[in-house]
């Protein structure tokens, strides 16, 4: 796929050359995710892509750190059942990628994003609901394909958004925001579900992934709205 792409787009502009430019390497790693931050900090539709993106790794990460325990204990099933449900979300991921790519939806992205997002709080919501096995794992596989309704909206309005020569250091600088939060959900869905249950966990955990992102729908307008 690489070799595929026409060598001129990948050549590195002389402006990369200029120690006056942003992108020269005279400027330290530290400055360069200073900007990045920078460049999120005044953009209203990036701050809002972030909140949205860390209500949905916050809870996401705790839903994935109780897969191995709900396979074996919630759909009394093995290491086999485990990679399963991973397979499972991963195929639905690929099909709802080339999906989402025939969609026609420039104008509806943002929609999109939301709608994903709602959706896969719903469904996890029903993962803590079943104890059955076929069911978990087509339920898992409605995940990946909505996961990628979430995850292309996401990637395609930051490279569309963010001028060339910021794309860099704004990415890293997003992808910081996005992940930092993980080990604590983890930490947190582990002792929750100790409290209650590990079905319990994926309810409250979905549940507040449908709530926040519906009041987010209402007065994220800039996301919700956004085309490209």
């Amino acid at each position: 796929m690489l070799s595929l792409i026409t060598r001129s787009l990948g050549a590195i502009p002389n402006s990369a050359h200029d120690p006056t430019s942003l992108s020269s390497d005279h400027v330290s790693f530290r400055e360069k995710f200073v900007q990045g931050l920078r460049f999120i900090r005044g953009s209203k539709f990036l701050i809002q892509l972030v909140i949205v993106g860390l209500v949905v790794n916050f809870f996401g990460a705790g839903i994935f750190a109780l897969l191995a325990p709900y396979a074996k204990n919630v759909v009394s099933g093995n290491a086999g059942t485990y990679g399963a449900l991973l397979t499972t979300h991963s195929v639905g991921a690929v099909i709802g990628s080339v999906l989402v790519g025939k969609l026609q939806l420039r104008n509806y992205v943002g929609k999109m994003l939301f709608a994903g997002v709602i959706g896969q709080g719903i469904v996890i919501v029903g993962i803590g609901f079943t104890t059955i096995l076929l069911l978990a794992l087509a339920l898992s596989f409605t995940i990946g394909v909505l996961q990628t309704m979430v995850n292309v909206p996401i990637t395609v309005l930051v490279q569309t958004k963010v001028p060339g020569d910021m794309l860099g250091r704004v990415s890293s600088s997003l992808v910081a925001l996005l992940t930092i939060v993980a080990p604590v959900s983890s930490a947190l869905a582990g002792g929750l579900a100790t409290s209650i249950s590990i079905g319990g966990t994926f309810q409250v955990f979905g549940g507040l992934i449908v709530l926040s992102c519906a009041v987010g729908y209402l007065f994220f307008r800039d996301l919700r709205d956004s085309s490209y």
